[in-house]
């Protein structure tokens, strides 16, 4: 089987690859590193299977891959490139070839003014959020597709002396899945923002059209204009007001969802350590809440945000990493023992192309004394769906120890609890699926590119629907190289 073809893949790689092409691509030196990982998996339920139904299977993948790299004044390229092969002793029909492809890039076409973004991705996705979800791209299940995404985003930026900062920005993106639907964005936004003149008074307008094509499934568009101020009553405290307007139409509606919207709060900084922003207000959907709160310590880091808004499967597609690159706090993974490939998120709405209204809060802390590290990241999800008026909802925990045992030696311990119900309307309960992982690792690092890893991993996967509860313990064994 072979997932997310070759061909398509390159295709999204245009827009990146563009990039270099129009950058004076051969100014400035490029970093290539070829890599290649060879690991040994057994597992006592290969496809997920509710008790006495399971199949266990040695699984053997071999994944050579390239990470490009290239930072000047004009360009910033990232290209990490993954062909991941699958091969099951006792389900030799199964084996398959995976593409993952995480790649970014900024190109200044013209000198301070005309810039170009782009991205493309493939990677494997969960289709569900109950039933047989999966963690990674070895477990034989119904439940998981291949997602293609790109974009491409080309933005003029001007300076009007020290008054304000204008962007006028363009963006047309593309999510294609095997198992679900493709929908193409088309994106026109212009920001005006206060320049170094104003010190008290911040002020910013912006507009945004956005005209999403679900194949097959009608066409959305979200469209708004707002205007927003910051007063600085003293430098570390102002107060906040956000004013502006919804002219919305949601895919098979065939009416206009638009309104009003506004929020009042405030900006607090009392220092570079800490930092809160909170705004209360009202748009068409009800009450409208943004929080953004940070802190940190020499030994600590703090996290917390909530929104509410207005969203679709396909902009969760985008979030999602198709290597860890990035940890909680959005700073660059460097541990080896993190920086596989991404753990597929248990966690997202069902694959459709109906609007949702998101509301979502994550709180993220780590603690770091000498050798140790602790995370702890919870997260809460409601999701209620503006056509069906179904809802799901999401909510769980993570809890991770990093121990650098001596400098050849790593240890990590990570225990996760969530709970997902989708489905549930005023006629039904839905479907409910309450997830729990141990996983245990050993990173042994044998020289310079050169790492050796085992470990352990088991799940339990309880449902309200017995044939979506299961179990499944897990050894692996890897050597992986850099060269």
């Amino acid at each position: 089987m072979w997932r997310a073809t070759l061909p398509a893949v390159l295709q999204w790689l245009s827009a990146p690859v563009m990039l270099a092409i129009v950058s004076n691509a051969y100014a400035d030196p490029w970093t290539f590193t070829p890599s290649l990982s060879v690991s040994e998996i057994f597992t006592d339920n290969v496809g997920l299977a509710p008790s006495g139904l399971e199949s266990s299977d040695f699984i053997t993948t071999v994944t050579p891959g390239i990470s490009i790299a290239r930072e000047s004044r004009r360009l910033k390229l990232d290209l990490n490139y993954q062909l991941q092969g699958n091969f099951y002793k006792n389900h030799s029909e199964e084996n398959q070839f995976i593409n993952l492809l995480d790649a970014t890039g900024t190109g200044e076409l013209l000198e301070d003014r005309l810039f170009l973004d782009a991205s493309a991705s493939s990677s494997q996705q969960n289709i569900t959020n109950t039933g047989g979800i999966t963690l990674d791209n070895t477990s034989l299940t119904d439940d998981r597709a291949s997602v293609l995404t790109y974009s491409v985003s080309p933005y003029w930026q001007e300076r009007i002396g020290n008054f304000m900062d204008a962007e006028l920005r363009y963006e047309r993106n593309a999510v294609e899945s095997s198992r679900t639907f493709d929908s193409v964005s088309n994106i026109v936004s212009f920001d005006l923002s206060s320049g170094t003149e104003f010190n008290r008074l911040l002020w910013g307008v912006h507009f945004k059209n956005e005209e999403i094509d679900n194949d097959g499934a009608g066409s959305t568009r979200f469209r708004n204009v707002t205007a927003e101020g910051v007063y600085l009553i003293t430098q570390k405290f102002g107060l906040k007001a956000v004013a502006g307007y919804d002219d919305n139409e949601f895919a098979n509606s065939g009416e206009s969802i638009d309104g009003p919207l506004w929020r009042l709060g405030g900006v607090w900084r009392p220092s570079r350590r800490t930092s809160l922003e909170a705004t209360f207000g009202e748009r068409f959907f009800g009450t409208d809440i943004v929080v953004d709160a940070s802190h940190r310590t020499r030994k600590t880091r703090t996290q917390l945000t909530f929104q509410r808004r207005p969203d679709v499967t396909r902009t969760v597609l985008f979030e999602q990493q198709v290597f860890s690159l990035v940890d909680n706090f959005g700073n660059p993974v460097t541990n080896p023992n993190t920086g596989d490939p991404a753990v597929l998120n248990v966690n997202v709405p069902v694959q459709s192309p109906e609007v949702f209204i998101r509301e979502r809060l994550d709180f993220a802390f780590r603690y770091t004394h000498r050798k140790n590290t602790l995370d702890l990241s919870i997260f809460m999800e409601d999701r209620e769906f503006q056509l069906s008026n179904r809802s799901e909802e999401s909510k769980g925990a993570e809890l991770s120890w990093l121990w650098d045992v001596n400098r050849k030696l790593d240890s990590r311990l990570s225990l996760s609890l969530s709970t997902n119900e989708s489905g549930r309307n005023l006629f039904q309960r839905g479907r409910e699926q309450d997830f729990s992982v141990i996983d245990y690792s050993l990173v042994r690092k044998i020289n310079p590119g050169l790492d050796a890893r085992v470990g352990y991993r088991y799940i339990d996967a309880s449902s309200n629907i017995s044939r979506e509860s299961y179990t499944e313990n897990r050894l692996f064994l890897s050597i992986n190289k850099k060269f």
